[in-house]
């Protein structure tokens, strides 16, 4: 294992253990604070290094960057904790899911930074969910398969989830149809809900391994799964292992473990941990872009039964988009959706006539779904544990429906 990545596990157990202090390379501090940078995890790797006894005094614009960073979390929090007042006094139904959840095992808030805020509602309880949003300041702004996003300047984005686990990532999607069957509601706040310690870690595993079939993962995940195995050591792995069985991720959860025991732990390393640990360390915090495009080509083939049959579908959507991404570009098909083929000629003229470059790059997308880009992805993936299977579709136009404007 490379000593950068070695002095990278120690900077986070000295940031999160309270009386760790492990030594790294000076010669590293530069690439670490860079790393933070790139996986969102610069506060938490910041505290490591000082912990660590290393010399910041020439980071002063990295240091300042950082103060940034726990300033917006500060606020984070705080439209968090606003949020759920206003659910509470709503009596709407909610659970934290992701970071929100997790912040609690950090000893410091900022050690676990969020994109956005992550957190699990009912359809039928939309209208007082909008009606809260609304009075605390948020604009509705997108909708996907999986989420209902709202945003509120300078920088809060809340992400308000349908479902678990999007619906096109068929094969988790499965084990997740009914998004609340795992959670139970808490007993201080009967509207606040929470999974069990077993069935939170096998969601936080399940996104995780979500995110690095579709591109990569970054050192909040791992790091995510390691603490919580460290403070949870009681929990029953048992039915974690059966559970990953039945998902068929039980090869790449034992790797993934392995690969974990490896960089904070000293364990045995072999190709796999070390291919997985670089992955881990070099994708950033969500993947890079080319391997991500070259795993929504993979999926698509996966899902169509071949490169070529993806690609056809893919075009055919590229020019006719279903109706529900029709109705998020043009609102009017909300009340009027007998327009539907109008505005795909309307899409299409625009297309052509005013934005071209559109046309390039659907064409350079169209042209990542080939045979032996999508075979070497297969081969990636298999070599971890991974695979797709996504034959049965369960991406239909009822579960895509908008529940904003339903």
């Amino acid at each position: 294992m490379k000593t950068l990545y070695k002095d990278i596990a120690a900077v986070i157990q000295n940031a999160v253990l309270p009386h760790s202090a492990l030594p790294i390379h000076s010669e590293n501090i530069g690439a670490i604070l860079k790393i933070g940078k790139k996986h969102q995890t610069l506060p938490m790797l910041i505290d490591g290094l000082y912990k660590a006894g290393a010399d910041l005094t020439d980071w002063e614009e990295t240091m300042m960057h950082a103060l940034q960073i726990v300033a917006s979390d500060n606020y984070q929090a705080d439209s968090l904790r606003r949020l759920q007042e206003a659910f509470d006094e709503e009596g709407v139904d909610y659970a934290l899911l992701k970071g929100a959840a997790l912040k609690k095992m950090y000893p410091a808030s900022e050690m676990r930074l969020m994109s956005d805020i992550d957190i699990l509602i009912r359809q039928e309880q939309y209208e007082a969910v909008r009606r809260c949003m609304q009075n605390l300041g948020y604009t509705h702004t997108t909708e996907s398969d999986h989420e209902i996003v709202w945003k509120k300047k300078p920088y809060i984005v809340v992400e308000l989830h349908k479902r678990v686990i999007p619906s096109y990532n068929e094969d988790y999607y499965r084990y997740y149809t009914d998004p609340w069957e795992k959670f139970k509601p808490d007993a201080q706040k009967p509207n606040q809900y929470w999974m069990n310690r077993e069935d939170e870690y096998i969601y936080l595993f399940t996104h995780m391994t979500k995110h690095f079939r579709d591109g990569g993962i970054g050192l909040r995940h791992i790091t995510d799964l390691w603490l919580y195995r460290l403070k949870n050591p009681d929990i029953d792995w048992a039915y974690i292992e059966t559970e990953m069985e039945k998902m068929k991720l039980g090869t790449f959860y034992k790797n993934v473990e392995k690969a974990i025991c490896a960089l904070f732990s000293g364990g045995a390393e072999d190709q796999v941990t070390e291919y997985m640990i670089e992955r881990f360390v070099e994708s950033g915090a969500y993947g890079l872009r080319e391997k991500c495009k070259i795993a929504d080509a993979a999926k698509k083939s996966a899902r169509e039964g071949s490169a070529q049959a993806a690609r056809k579908k893919q075009k055919w959507g590229m020019l006719f988009p279903a109706m529900f991404y029709m109705k998020q570009q043009y609102p009017i098909l909300r009340k009027l959706p007998f327009l539907l083929p109008f505005m795909w000629i309307y899409r299409l003229l625009n297309i052509v006539l005013f934005k071209r470059s559109k046309i390039r790059s659907g064409q350079k997308r169209l042209n990542q779904i080939n045979d032996d880009a999508t075979s070497a992805y297969y081969r990636e993936l298999s070599f971890v544990g991974l695979q797709y299977d996504l034959q049965e579709n369960a991406h239909s136009e009822e579960q895509r429906k908008s529940w904003h404007n339903s």
